[in-house]
């Protein structure tokens, strides 16, 4: 090391100016802020989720979800309605799930470098 080097205090090389602290002091409280907004919407929605669970909870035994809808539908279970949803859900799933796939292969393998 020549004697034209400037040398740099180890202990100033590193310390935040007040514009760097005052950023993260606005990225802190904006975090702050929307934290709680998200706490806001999604403690309620929980709140509505646990208290019908709770309140379902003497209705849901296996017959009630693997029986078939008896007297016009006001006896029986759910079965019909829970397939008649799983089904078109599969199906969504299933008929775009090859050109993804191949898709994904192809910019994987094939094309390095040209997107």
């Amino acid at each position: 090391m020549d004697n034209q080097t400037p040398f740099i205090d180890p202990s100033t090389r590193f310390t935040k100016t007040r514009q760097v602290l005052k950023k993260e002091r606005n990225e802190a409280l904006a975090k702050g802020l929307f934290s709680l907004m998200a706490a806001m919407a999604i403690l309620p929605l929980a709140a509505i989720l646990l208290y019908l669970f709770i309140e379902a909870i003497p209705s849901l035994n296996l017959e009630f979800l693997l029986d078939v809808p008896r007297k016009g539908m006001t006896e029986g279970g759910i079965w019909a309605a829970f397939g008649g949803t799983l089904y078109p859900a599969v199906i969504s799933i299933a008929r775009p799930a090859p050109a993804g796939i191949t898709a994904a292969v192809f910019l994987n393998e094939s094309a390095h470098g040209h997107l």
